[in-house]
């Protein structure tokens, strides 16, 4: 079989299997790639081959180049046995689609020095979304039983306190009972039963209705966690109620949360993916940002901004170091790791946002200064066909 017919029939295998075929030329520096490749991106070839002008990272996402040039260095050097890279690239659609890339030195000079590499490119954007998906699943059932636990702890009081209230009510009826049964009833004895009959009335419906107010805002927010259904709301109502759910778990700490939220900012839009992402910012905050100290404080701050919404969380905290800074949104990257960190909770936040939300989100620390997120969200949720163009928060 020819070196043609070869080639064909392996581009015909790489088709079959959505692969796309690559090849380098490490002393030219020009770049091929087949016609899979190529619409694997949403280009013709000759489209791809202008986009990228002798540099491939030209379509290579900024925080994915040290990365993909150190992988591809060390095998050039001969470090490891072939190259391979999981990173973003610019889809002609202006989004980032996640690739594999697979391949290995073909060739090299009399001193070793590598000439030419080659191989495939898979798409990995459909696994990556499962990925995400599943991800933000687990962590939002993670945090729901984290909320029913402490809602569950938080209603022992009130409940306790009615019970106890109705228990005395009713011994004291029937010492009433007694009484009134024996005829030595005195008229003092009626206006203090009265007394106590209206103090326990009071007691039993003041503890019940603080069990209710608890059960109601569980039931909205975890119907609006476990849903992804887009509705009206005020930002201020939504935030007050999961705010009431996180109390019972964070008011153990000596540490604060502070609500600045400018009523009467309605959205139309997912209350639930906004509140696992105030959940996880709240939780990270008691989790790093505040060791240590022994009264941090969490501000919430939210206002209108024509047709988006910004909100800002900053605390008071130790802050973050600038090389921790540059991963933090990473999946599984955590300083806590092994004592209660999944490292998810900073990647599910980035993902909520800028995918699920279509806002955008950028952070601000230094260490010994805290740390401030700062999010700028679409008061009505669009589809991205709708052209919707996202600020930067």
């Amino acid at each position: 079989m020819s070196s043609q017919r070869e080639r064909q029939k392996l581009l015909e295998i790489l088709a079959s299997a959505n692969a796309g075929l690559w090849e380098h030329n490490i002393v030219t520096g020009e770049d091929s790639f087949s016609e899979v490749y190529a619409s694997m991106l949403g280009y013709e070839v000759a489209e791809l081959a202008q986009k990228i002008n002798t540099s491939f990272l030209n379509i290579v996402h900024p925080d994915d180049h040290a990365d993909f040039k150190a992988l591809r260095a060390a095998h050039e050097r001969g470090d490891t046995p072939t190259f391979e890279a999981e990173f973003r690239a610019m889809h002609k659609d202006g989004q980032w689609r996640w690739i594999l890339a697979r391949g290995k030195v073909g060739e090299r000079d009399e001193n070793g020095r590598p000439l030419h590499i080659s191989g495939i490119h898979l798409d990995l954007s459909l696994m990556k979304q499962a990925q995400e998906q599943r991800i933000a699943s687990i962590e939002t059932r993670a945090a729901l039983g984290t909320l029913v636990a402490s809602v569950a702890h938080e209603m022992t009081t009130p409940l306790g306190n009615g019970l106890l209230a109705a228990s005395t009510l009713a011994d004291q009826t029937r010492e009433f009972r007694r009484l009134l049964d024996e005829g030595t009833i005195k008229r003092s004895d009626m206006s203090a039963f009265i007394e106590r009959i209206e103090q326990g009335s009071t007691l039993v419906q003041r503890n019940l209705d603080r069990a209710n107010g608890l059960v109601k805002n569980l039931r909205q927010v975890a119907a609006d966690q476990v849903s992804e259904q887009q509705r009206r709301f005020e930002l201020a109502n939504v935030l007050h109620e999961l705010m009431q759910t996180l109390n019972p778990s964070i008011k153990r700490q000596p540490h604060r949360v502070i609500m600045d939220v400018e009523p009467g900012i309605w959205m139309d839009s997912q209350p639930g993916p906004i509140g696992q992402i105030i959940v996880n910012l709240v939780n990270n905050a008691y989790m790093h940002a505040f060791e240590g100290i022994a009264h941090g404080e969490l501000r919430i701050c939210a206002r209108e901004r024509e047709e988006w919404v910004d909100i800002e969380v900053r605390d008071n905290g130790v802050g973050i170091t600038q090389e921790n800074l540059a991963q933090l949104f990473k999946p599984f990257f955590s300083t806590k790791i092994g004592q209660g960190g999944t490292g998810l909770g900073m990647a599910i936040v980035e993902n909520l946002v800028t995918k699920t939300l279509q806002g955008s989100l950028r952070v601000e620390s230094q260490p010994g200064q805290g740390t401030a997120f700062f999010i700028a969200l679409p008061k009505r949720l669009q589809r991205l066909a709708e052209g919707l163009t996202t600020p930067a928060p």
